[in-house]
């Protein structure tokens, strides 16, 4: 079968985390991530200014590089299993991204998900 380079926008992956809730325990809570299907260069250029992939941070001047949210924020496009309270989908919009990238544990999540949706990619290959 012949690769065919005229690839998708972007690429379902699930993404997992513990959510605190009473008693001091964590439950597992997923949801699949729409991912952005970016360039080689793009990746590489993300993975060089993450914080948790990159030994050095700083430019030139003194400022760090993009955070976990920054990150979060450019790969991911969309989403299913993300619900209201009421059980009802939540719409994927820029208002509802911010909210769910504001829950503690999600944007790691997020970014964790996508790091290792690259792995797999290139160890698959």
């Amino acid at each position: 079968m012949a690769f065919v380079i005229d690839l998708s926008d972007g690429y379902s992956c699930p993404v997992e985390f513990g959510l605190a809730v009473d008693g001091g325990r964590h439950e597992v809570q997923t949801f699949d991530a729409r991912f952005k299907r970016l360039t080689q260069d793009r990746i590489e250029a993300l993975l060089r200014s993450g914080r948790d992939y990159a030994m050095d941070l700083q430019d030139d001047q003194g400022r760090g590089g993009m955070s976990d949210r920054e990150i979060a924020d450019e790969v991911l496009i969309g989403w299913d299993g993300v619900q209201a309270a009421d059980g009802s989908d939540v719409p994927f919009n820029k208002a509802s991204k911010t909210r769910l990238l504001s829950v503690p544990g999600v944007t790691a999540a997020v970014v964790a998900a996508w790091c290792k949706s690259l792995r797999e990619q290139k160890e698959g290959n």
